[in-house]
């Protein structure tokens, strides 16, 4: 079945333009036309986009989610890249949480700080990193 731009972002619970930006960057292929020249997508487009809110989800930027498609698309798919792939977006998770958990610990200094200073205690947390 094939759907106008509007029942598309329905369905995917976009914005139109949303699904114009995608198109424009190459994270969808472009849509078939009608006679008039009206865009019509079909089911295939509908999977994409939930994949690309699922992939949003997990932290992923447009570009990364246009080589994830990329290799899905290849009959021949190398599991390997996807492996490396994740690997490499755990890594930058595990270095977010590191620098999170680093900023937790400054901030429970300040507390700390905060209840037996008497001189601004945010500037001794901060002088004494």
């Amino acid at each position: 079945m094939l759907y106008s731009p509007k029942q598309v972002a329905k369905m995917a619970q976009i914005n139109v333009e949303t699904l114009r930006y995608y198109e424009q960057n190459g994270v969808l292929p472009s849509p078939v036309r009608d006679k008039n020249g009206y865009r019509l997508y079909d089911d295939d487009t509908i999977e994409k986009l939930e994949t690309v809110k699922y992939a949003k989800t997990c932290g992923l930027t447009l570009k990364e989610t246009k080589e994830i498609f990329v290799i899905l698309e290849d009959k021949n798919i190398d599991y390997n890249s996807i492996i490396e792939f994740i690997n490499k977006k755990t890594n930058e998770i595990n270095r977010k949480i590191a620098n999170l958990n680093k900023m937790k610990e400054i901030f429970d200094k300040i507390k700390t700080n905060i209840a037996i200073e008497t001189k601004c205690p945010i500037k001794t947390t901060l002088k004494n990193l």
